[in-house]
């Protein structure tokens, strides 16, 4: 089902976000020099309204590239979160800039899973205006590895990835549960 940036940003202002109690330094979502992202899901779509601030513009008045980039890989990453209930790992990452993003107006990002499998899923992304314009397109393969390749991989011990797991996952599971 899809549905238009209008509608998304009306579900916005009446249905609270996506808990996010993620305790590390997120550029994207928790770092308060950061973009400050907050999610929502209906459907199995999940979206964020942004504005690009200008301290994140590129050339002229438009969206800094690699902030684009970064609006789609967060949002991937927690459609993958909503929808699958796993912690996923990119494994390749490409973008369509189609249109220009302007700082300074509203945008929605939005992300849905394209095929979900037991060791991987794809996912579709995109940024579009208001008057519901695709300006830019992603498609990511992401792996799904098991909790102690991830805890390798960052260099963590089993126990603190449970930890982490726990505090991030559970919130957003029983947020679930009630919508």
């Amino acid at each position: 089902m899809t549905h238009t940036a209008e509608e998304l940003k009306n579900f916005t202002i009446n249905n609270p976000p996506i808990p996010n109690h993620y305790s590390g330094n997120c550029f994207a979502c928790v770092n308060p020099t950061g973009l400050k992202l907050q999610f929502w899901n209906l459907d199995g779509i999940v979206f964020s309204p942004y504005i690009i601030p200008p301290k994140y513009s590129g050339f002229e008045g438009l969206g800094h590239g690699g902030i684009i980039a970064t609006l789609l890989d967060e949002i991937s990453a927690w459609t993958i979160w909503i929808n699958t209930k796993k912690f996923g790992m990119t494994q390749n990452f490409s973008l369509n800039y189609l249109k220009p993003v302007y700082v300074g107006t509203d945008i929605m990002v939005e992300g849905m899973v394209g095929s979900y499998e037991d060791n991987h899923v794809i996912i579709h992304a995109h940024i579009k205006d208001m008057t519901n314009k695709i300006l830019v397109e992603s498609n990511s393969t992401w792996s799904l590895p098991n909790k102690e390749i991830i805890a390798k991989t960052f260099n963590i011990s089993l126990e603190k990835l449970v930890e982490i797991y726990t505090t991030f996952f559970n919130p957003i599971l029983e947020f679930l549960k009630k919508t």
